[in-house]
């Protein structure tokens, strides 16, 4: 008797759907379906941004090329996901991702921005301002190569990588930091940059920074010190260079 219940179960599993008869198929339960919103163009990523919840993730499927700023004004997250984000003709400057009064954009994943250019003086990532709020806990962001003098070719452009002005708040709790090496005249100094009597603020968590010591940050008027509280910087020659790393105390 017993062999034909046992013969009868394995027949059933053939013939009908495993999840009526858990115990004799054993049936497993299914993981969740990836919930990320893919993009891999320039109008993909704004209409994304756009129509994004605050629980909604935007993932890059390509490297994309944009010709403009993205102003960022609701909480937006985008996980670079190996990719890279470009600046092609930011003829304005006003960086690849401007974020504004109510926006809150964070950015996580390996993948890089890059905002070099010859189309403006500034050649920024990223722009926190009027209140807006940047989180950044993952990717590479760099601005080598970027018009290091304006027009004339007498004044030299700061080249800010990260800029904080008028309440903007830009938080980095993770990432690595190449702002223009190439400058002939300041370096990598503006890598990170707080406008100078704004309200503006930058608070360094963590993230790697190649010849940047975020800590006493020459791009600051006195020198200042944007490591947050129970953290610190550590310092590496690497091929000639000096790389700082913030870390918890």
């Amino acid at each position: 008797m017993k062999n034909k219940i046992l013969s009868f179960v394995l027949a059933l599993c053939l013939v009908m759907p495993c999840a009526l008869v858990f115990s004799a198929c054993g049936d497993k339960e299914k993981e969740p379906a990836d919930a990320a919103i893919y993009v891999g163009t320039a109008t993909e990523l704004t209409t994304a941004i756009a129509d994004a919840t605050a629980t909604d993730v935007i993932k890059l499927t390509a490297n994309i090329d944009l010709e403009s700023k993205i102003t960022i004004e609701s909480k937006v997250t985008i996980n670079l996901n190996g990719k890279t984000l470009t600046a092609v003709n930011d003829i304005a400057g006003d960086g690849i991702f401007m974020v504004i009064e109510n926006g809150e954009l964070t950015i996580e994943g390996d993948g890089v921005v890059n905002s070099a250019t010859q189309s403006n003086d500034y050649s920024m990532a990223i722009w926190a301002r009027n209140g807006g709020k940047v989180i950044i806990n993952g990717g590479t962001f760099t601005n080598v190569g970027a018009k290091d003098f304006e027009d004339n070719g007498t004044v030299a452009n700061n080249n800010e990588l990260i800029y904080a002005s008028v309440d903007g708040e830009i938080i980095i709790n993770g990432g690595v930091f190449v702002g223009n090496t190439e400058n002939e005249t300041y370096g990598a100094r503006f890598t990170l940059n707080k406008k100078d009597g704004s309200n503006g603020s930058i608070i360094v968590k963590g993230g790697t920074f190649k010849e940047y010591n975020p800590s006493a940050s020459l791009s600051e008027n006195p020198v200042a010190n944007f490591v947050a509280e129970g953290y610190k910087v550590q310092s590496a020659e690497v091929e000639g260079a000096t790389w700082y790393t913030v870390v918890a105390e």
